[in-house]
């Protein structure tokens, strides 16, 4: 589970871990965060706003709800991306292992004017459709610049 970092308990989240390894990308706020990726209130800003963005959604799945979670990310956050103008594509990744409770949504989108589009001034934030919040224990979401060799081949 994200080697660790994002693991309950742990005080080390992914966006600490980020600015610490990546400040080449992103400049972070010194306005605070923690280890819960849910309250952290640092103002990000991206050098390069014309350069495609992954959104990651990270979910860890109540017990027992996994597949439920999984059917809707397939249907009501599939549907949601795909309205949107500027999202490329979306990826739906489960862990090999069937116990595993970590489910991720991936959106790449056009740039990050076209997430801001989308998701509005919460777009730092994690967008939960009705009925998500009961089937997770926890949840995130971050923003990586895309490299553009990785995006077609």
């Amino acid at each position: 589970m994200l080697d660790g970092l994002w693991a309950e308990g742990n005080n080390a989240c992914m966006l600490c871990y980020w600015d610490k390894i990546a400040k080449t990308d992103f400049a972070v706020g010194q306005s605070g965060y923690c280890g819960n990726p849910t309250s952290w209130r640092g103002e990000m800003t991206v050098r390069n706003s014309s350069r495609p963005i992954a959104r990651v959604f990270r979910a860890t799945a109540a017990p027992g709800c996994r597949n439920e979670l999984l059917e809707k990310f397939h249907s009501s956050s599939a549907t949601l991306v795909n309205s949107k103008v500027g999202c490329l594509k979306y990826r739906i990744l489960e862990p090999v292992d069937a116990s595993a409770s970590e489910v991720v949504f991936e959106s790449i989108w056009r740039d990050l004017d076209a997430i801001k589009a989308a998701f509005g001034d919460a777009w730092q934030q994690s967008y939960l459709p009705e009925g998500y919040s009961a089937l997770m224990t926890a949840y995130s979401v971050q923003h990586f610049l895309v490299s553009e060799s990785s995006i077609a081949k």
